[in-house]
């Protein structure tokens, strides 16, 4: 499915959220939003398991040259985050997530046009501080579903290590950049509050990486599990 399809039907559910609880009288549905306005604060860490796709920039040039390759598009990231709820379904959250990073490395024989004989490296870093709305509603009395979408300031360190082919000159490179971007993310969870005040959340969130440093049209998807400390009021 289209992301941004998607990013809709998230944004639909999030919106449709409050519905669930409302109440109907005998005047037909009553809209308190007002009246539910209860504002509560929890705070959270969490560890996820990032998958890169599409990523790498060295990999792509002469790749017909390579004799071997090898490449790690996961790894290991944590996050850390702050929210407050300000209605019974609706919260707003700050993240800082560290996405970890990818690697790729390739022996290239120098028959293309662009390398050497020798190793190609590219190794890219990833972090960002995100800002989402989030809804939830129950499933049972200690079980949820939560999905939240939002937006992402994204930055990447990119370093790239090999040798090119400069008119008939061999020439060592040793690069290292760097970018930000701002980028769309959405992520479910289902989350357990039978540990109260502690939450616990099993989540999966995608963020599009269009236009990012050593990515064209790539995506960063993960999957993790969080710890959320519930303040007063935030239980409920």
């Amino acid at each position: 499915m289209n992301r941004y399809r998607t990013a809709a039907v998230v944004a639909l559910t999030l919106l449709g959220a409050p519905a669930l609880a409302n109440e109907t009288d005998g005047r037909g549905t009553v809209w308190s939003w007002l009246g539910d306005w209860d504002p509560s604060f929890y705070a959270g860490v969490g560890v996820h398991q990032g998958d890169y796709s599409d990523w790498s920039t060295i990999g792509g040039i002469d790749s017909q040259t390579y004799t071997s390759r090898s490449s790690d598009e996961a790894d290991t990231g944590f996050r850390v985050s702050g929210g407050m709820k300000f209605l019974d379904n609706f919260a707003v959250e700050a993240t800082y997530a560290d996405f970890g990073g990818a690697s790729f490395a390739g022996d290239s024989d120098g028959s293309g046009v662009i390398w050497e004989p020798g190793t190609q490296r590219e190794e890219l870093e990833l972090s960002g501080i995100g800002l989402h709305l989030a809804g939830r509603f129950g499933v049972t009395s200690q079980f949820f579903v939560a999905a939240r979408v939002g937006a992402w300031s994204l930055r990447s360190e990119r370093h790239q290590t090999g040798t090119f082919d400069d008119a008939g000159t061999p020439t060592p490179f040793d690069i290292r950049d760097s970018s930000n971007s701002t980028q769309f993310g959405y992520g479910v969870a289902l989350e357990y509050d039978g540990l109260a005040p502690v939450r616990v959340a099993l989540e999966y969130d995608l963020t599009a990486l269009d236009g990012q440093l050593g990515f064209d049209e790539g995506e960063l998807s993960s999957i993790g599990l969080s710890l959320k400390y519930l303040f007063t009021g935030a239980t409920r």
